[in-house]
């Protein structure tokens, strides 16, 4: 029974829809809502490319919330095909996603990408992304675990671990971002704050890749044992845990990064690009990351950029 569109089930015990995406349907129909999943592991078609459009039939807006109710028994399995969840149907500058759009609570693993972030200001919270891996069938540009194009999301308290994006030279494949690609061109802020991103490999990028005109904040996160797919080759990109190109408004703050490794002298963070601006690497803790360089700035033609009262410790170079 159907008694609150803000207490809709997903169970694999007959309550409730027996199902995410049929769930997300109703919803789409009926205003928007909360879909609560409930202990349990969704399989199949109908628990995968799950995707909704932030207005209805007649243009009003309408929002959708996913929320597990245990994050580590509520788990979406991809079956190693596919996306989790897709925010693909915004209209920027007029009806989008916002922060009522919400992944919560939920365990997604062993698809090719976990969520997708096309546009708006949605909210991805306190989930664990797993064991996610990018072939050829996808688009070098992003990554396995969350990959956000021209979009602001705020990505908070997830875990974000062993998620590989598979580097292939035949096909032209150069998957950015292990755990998380982010390019905001838009004007407002993305946040990437209190995640833990580990085991995580990318050709650029091992954990985190970011791009684009909008702020970029990444603050508080536990970034550690990332690498690149081809560590310890000249061919490999730059960064095991944060690659930054072209930002125009960028904030690292407060972050522990250790523990990330490479046998040839790539770097932890690794600043890049002629149009980079308005950069602050500040308060973070930089340390035994072995056979690299703590900070990297490399083609910057800029000023405005302020490294500050950061830790680095135990790594090949500092800065």
């Amino acid at each position: 029974p159907i008694l609150d569109s803000n207490f809709l089930m997903v169970s694999q015990n007959g309550i409730g829809f027996p199902n995410i995406k049929d769930a997300v349907n109703y919803l789409s129909n009926h205003g928007g809502g909360t879909v609560n999943v409930g202990p349990g592991t969704c399989t199949g078609p109908r628990n995968k490319n799950i995707s909704w459009a932030p207005f209805d039939a007649n243009g009003n807006e309408l929002h959708i919330t996913i929320r597990g109710m245990q994050k580590n028994n509520c788990i979406l399995d991809l079956e190693n095909s596919g996306v989790g969840f897709l925010f693909d149907q915004g209209i920027e500058g007029m009806t989008d996603y916002n922060n009522a759009d919400a992944i919560m609570n939920l365990t997604i693993k062993n698809g090719q990408q976990a969520i997708v972030v096309d546009s708006g200001t949605p909210v991805i919270d306190n989930n664990i992304i797993e064991n996610c891996t990018t072939n050829y069938l996808f688009s070098q540009i992003g990554g396995p675990g969350i990959t956000c194009h021209n979009s602001a999301p705020t990505i908070s308290k997830n875990i974000i671990r062993n998620n590989i994006g598979h580097y292939d030279v035949n096909d032209q494949v150069y998957p950015h971002g292990g755990g998380i690609y982010l390019d905001n061109t838009t004007t407002n802020e993305a946040v990437i704050e209190n995640n833990e991103i580990y085991n995580c490999k990318a050709w650029d990028g091992g954990a985190i890749y970011c791009t684009g005109s909008g702020k970029i904040v990444i603050e508080k996160n536990n970034i550690h044992d990332n690498q690149l797919y081809y560590c310890g080759t000249a061919s490999g990109g730059n960064a095991q845990a944060i690659s930054v190109v072209n930002c125009v408004n960028l904030e690292i703050t407060r972050n522990l990064l250790i523990h990330n490794t490479c046998s040839y002298g790539h770097s932890v963070i690794y600043l890049n690009g002629s149009s980079s601006n308005n950069i602050l690497v500040r308060n973070n803790t930089i340390s035994n990351n072995t056979d690299m360089i703590g900070i990297n700035l490399f083609s910057i033609h800029s000023n405005v950029i302020s490294i500050r009262n950061n830790i680095l410790a135990n790594n090949k170079y500092g800065i």
